[in-house]
């Protein structure tokens, strides 16, 4: 393989379809036996570093590997080493061989909470004292994301992906902001052993998305980074169906690993025509929606945590369909779940609690599953359907939630032809 062009080099510019990248500067002849001139045989790996790296930029890192073919069997990974890198543009992968390189940060830790010590603050602002079994390598502004919380009061209002604010390193403390936006805190003996410190956060500031990606390209993997916005409207972190990251195309595809959260942009992520796979995913802080899947859009976001969102925590609407089996909603302004307008959601086996309108919505002639789920302290229904709307909630439970369990009354039409099946 060649070199990789130094930083600021011109590169080579791709043709107007792959059949181009075979021609011209791609090939050599004669004595070479007519191979391709760039291609990449063997797993690679570029770093992005402040200093002392390949480059100092994701964008930088992928321009050099424009005009080089990567073959079936490698990957490429983006390396992009602790700390915090700012963007000023959108990453915009357009690669033909997209869905073999990678763009991954470099260092995670897993720690375990043994308990709250205390909360301050009030809802949308909270700062919470977190007990762990040790905060070794732990800084501040690294980010914390945590799932699978029990025991304690109102354990679920703790998940999500919560900037450290503060290190205790005599007490074995954590200090985070959560943006949850319920009244009330989690307390007392919570407990965790989820708990990943992310090292490696990408920001975005002013008016642009995080990464983005359009028909025919792909990312085929994001992992071990954090990304955070400028909270700035119609801007959103992680969105397929965007051409050269500001105009309207169709498909794309990104490929997520389990370690990525996206914060403070207006969506967190949003499938617009194209698909995005992210199990295991935080999509916490933001100023409109989690997770979304819109105009075709596919979101596959199984294990998931959405909280301390400005409206649904996940949402398909007008033909998206979003998969979230097993994930958790918590502290959302809106629904915790919601679809509509012939959209499908998968919502088996969630948990919904907390969030100020109704745990589990589906309207306009959507459908949604939401097998053994569980509605926990919403501010109106647990289980609601109107307008033509179908919800399959066999094996659900409700309690807490502020106007009550299930509307209309389950396996009776009502609202306006909608149906909870049970």
């Amino acid at each position: 393989m060649a070199d990789f062009p130094a930083q600021g080099a011109n590169f080579n510019t791709w043709g107007t379809d792959y059949a181009n990248f075979f021609t011209n500067t791609y090939y050599l002849s004669g004595a070479n036996g007519g191979k391709l001139k760039h291609i990449i045989d063997v797993d690679t790996i570029i770093t992005v570093r402040t200093s002392g790296g390949d480059y100092t930029t994701v964008p930088l890192a992928l321009a050099s590997l424009k005009g080089k073919w990567i073959n079936d069997d490698v990957t490429v990974t983006i390396e992009v080493e602790d700390g915090t890198f700012n963007h000023t543009a959108a990453i915009v992968p357009k690669h033909p061989c997209g869905g073999r390189i990678s763009i991954v940060g470099t260092n995670t830790y897993v720690k375990s909470l043994t308990s709250i010590q205390s909360s301050s603050g009030s809802a949308g602002a909270w700062s919470i004292i977190l007990n762990l079994n040790n905060v070794t390598d732990i800084a501040t502004n690294d980010y914390v994301l945590i799932r699978a919380t029990s025991g304690g009061t109102l354990p679920e209002y703790l998940q999500g992906a919560h900037k450290v604010t503060n290190v205790d390193s005599g007490n074995g403390r954590i200090t985070v902001a959560s943006k949850h936006k319920n009244a009330s805190a989690p307390s007392g003996a919570v407990v965790s052993s989820s708990v990943t410190v992310v090292k490696t956060i990408l920001t975005f500031t002013g008016g642009i998305h995080g990464i983005a990606v359009g028909a025919p390209y792909t990312l085929g993997n994001l992992d071990k980074v954090v990304l955070e916005g400028g909270a700035a409207s119609g801007y959103h972190g992680i969105i397929t169906g965007i051409k050269d990251g500001t105009t309207g195309s169709i498909g794309g595809s990104i490929y997520c690993g389990t370690t990525v959260g996206v914060v403070n942009f207006n969506r967190g992520m949003l499938a617009l025509n194209g698909e995005i796979a992210a199990a295991y995913c935080m999509a916490s802080g933001n100023t409109g929606i989690g997770f979304s899947a819109t105009q075709e859009g596919y979101l596959e976001v199984p294990y998931s945590v959405s909280s301390g969102n400005s409206s649904d925590g996940f949402n398909a609407y007008q033909g998206g369909t979003v998969t979230a089996n097993n994930s958790v909603s918590t502290g959302n302004s809106l629904q915790g779940f919601y679809n509509g307008i012939g959209c499908f959601l998968n919502a088996n086996t969630c948990v919904s609690a907390g969030n100020l309108a109704n745990g589990f919505l589906t309207e306009f002639g959507g459908s949604m599953e939401a097998i053994s789920a569980s509605s926990i302290n919403n501010t109106v229904w647990g289980y609601y359907t109107g307008r033509r709307g179908y919800m399959l909630a066999t094996s659900s439970t409700a309690s807490g939630n502020g106007s009550g369990s299930y509307s209309p009354s389950v396996d009776t039409q009502g609202n306006e032809y909608a149906y909870i099946d049970t």
